[in-house]
């Protein structure tokens, strides 16, 4: 009988642990994966946003800081009178953004709250039936309205390319960048993410030279944004000057050519 009792003691003991495991593989299975503080998108995401209640009866501002406060999550803030018009923000106080879009907001203790992903109208509604709403207020650094900025950022997150901007999706990417047409002495990046403003006005798109670049005059240029107008290339430097390119071929030359030459070929 003793023997019959360890046996059914030990399967459950077994049974606990392999629950625990179960339970323990599928949180970590649904942990979502968030971007860096630091990153250029959540530059562009983080600031005010309005947030709305049963169709826009009740709403209020909030913020979302990109300060981190541990593990990619970042300080939201919600004034008292906020909390007070909609109560269940009252465990709101972390947010993140995630690699596909999503964004998310967590408890002080960090654990999962809501979760608000774009719908088909292109607003920020929760999931899990919670009637809440989301929509980004106020202007950026950018020229375009905040609102949009932060469309852009989305839509180059989770793959979406608007019509309006697919010629200038498909030159994002990493090319060779050098003095030669076939050689290339340096790595530049042409991201889809919302760059700096831009002083000739224009949507802006990030640039990022590779730290390992051993051409002076790139590095001291230092593209960090492009732009894409009537079928030319526009680097532009932290600075505010710029550099124009044309198609050739197969590859981009530095157009007008004065001074050195310089090409860019797709990899």
């Amino acid at each position: 009988m003793a023997a019959r009792q360890k046996l059914i003691m030990r399967r459950a003991a077994l049974l606990a642990l392999a629950t625990l495991a179960f339970t323990a593989g599928g949180a970590a299975a649904q942990s979502p994966k968030l971007l860096a503080p630091s990153s250029q998108p959540v530059a562009a995401v983080s600031g005010a946003w309005e947030i709305s209640l049963g169709g826009g009866e009740r709403k209020c501002r909030v913020q979302l800081n990109a300060k981190e406060i541990r593990g990619r999550h970042m300080l939201l803030g919600a004034p008292a009178a906020c909390k007070a018009s909609i109560p269940i923000l009252t465990q709101a106080a972390q947010w993140g953004l995630g690699e596909d879009g999503a964004i998310h907001l967590f408890k002080p203790d960090g654990g999962a709250l809501y979760l608000f992903r774009r719908d088909a109208t292109g607003g920020f509604k929760a999931e899990g039936g919670a009637d809440l709403v989301l929509e980004p207020v106020g202007k950026s650094a950018q020229e375009t309205p905040r609102s949009e900025s932060v469309t852009a950022t989305l839509n180059a997150l989770n793959g979406t390319v608007p019509a309006k901007d697919a010629d200038r999706a498909a030159l994002a990417g990493s090319y060779a960048t050098g003095r030669a047409r076939d050689g290339g002495a340096c790595e530049l990046r042409l991201e889809r993410v919302p760059g700096p403003r831009a002083k000739s006005g224009g949507p802006v798109w990030t640039a990022a030279l590779d730290a390992a670049c051993s051409d002076e005059g790139l590095r001291i240029f230092d593209p960090v944004g492009w732009q894409y107008e009537n079928g030319r290339i526009f680097l532009l430097a932290k600075r505010g000057s710029s550099i124009g390119f044309t198609r050739d071929g197969d590859a981009w030359r530095k157009d007008p050519e004065s001074g050195r030459p310089l090409w860019m070929r797709k990899k």
